[in-house]
């Protein structure tokens, strides 16, 4: 026996069984035994020692040690609940809206007016849709790749004249733009 540990986006502290499972089908067997609320549709789970991805193949053979599987949506909801959220969550949600949005609702009052303020803010109920996340970061790496690939060609030429003086300060915006979103994305 062994302990298996899963990291839900929605809860801060792990989730844990003990479990002798061997292959992710014996697992998630274990996990719907064991009355955990662990969904294994539309989720991948990702081991965090070795990076391995499981969720499709029943018969994929799982570490023999213990360890911690991150639980990770293949896709997610772009669309918000926040008929769902807890008081405290609206108000994370209000401070988050105002700060990338400028929405500019305030945070005081009952968990029920922020939420009205949230619905009349986005316009109702924010539809949900589908989007596949990991073809939107692969197009923004792809994009921040090639502007860092133009500003080595850039940076390679020689300034002689004022144009090129001017084109040599955009450059330098061009860069720094460009390491902002690197870090952003790791």
């Amino acid at each position: 026996m062994r302990k298996i540990s899963f990291k839900l986006l929605t809860q801060s502290s792990l989730v844990s069984i003990e479990t002798s499972a061997r292959t992710f089908g014996e697992l998630k067997t274990a996990v719907s035994e064991a009355g955990l609320e662990i969904s294994f549709t539309n989720n991948q789970f990702i081991d965090k020692a070795t990076k391995v991805a499981y969720s499709k193949i029943d018969d994929a053979v799982l570490p023999a040690t213990e360890c911690i599987l991150f639980v990770v949506p293949l896709q997610t909801k772009s669309g918000v609940d926040v008929d769902s959220m807890t008081y405290l969550q609206v108000r994370d949600y209000v401070s988050e809206l105002n700060k990338t949005q400028g929405a500019k609702i305030s945070i005081i009052g009952s968990a029920e007016t922020l939420r009205n303020k949230v619905k009349e803010f986005l316009g109702g109920t924010a539809p949900a849709s589908s989007i596949d996340v990991k073809a939107c970061l692969q197009s923004i790496r792809e994009s921040c790749t090639n502007i860092l690939d133009q500003v080595d060609v850039l940076e390679s030429m020689p300034v002689n004249t004022p144009e090129e003086v001017a084109f040599a300060v955009t450059l330098k915006e061009l860069q720094a733009e460009a390491e902002a979103l690197k870090k952003i994305l790791g």
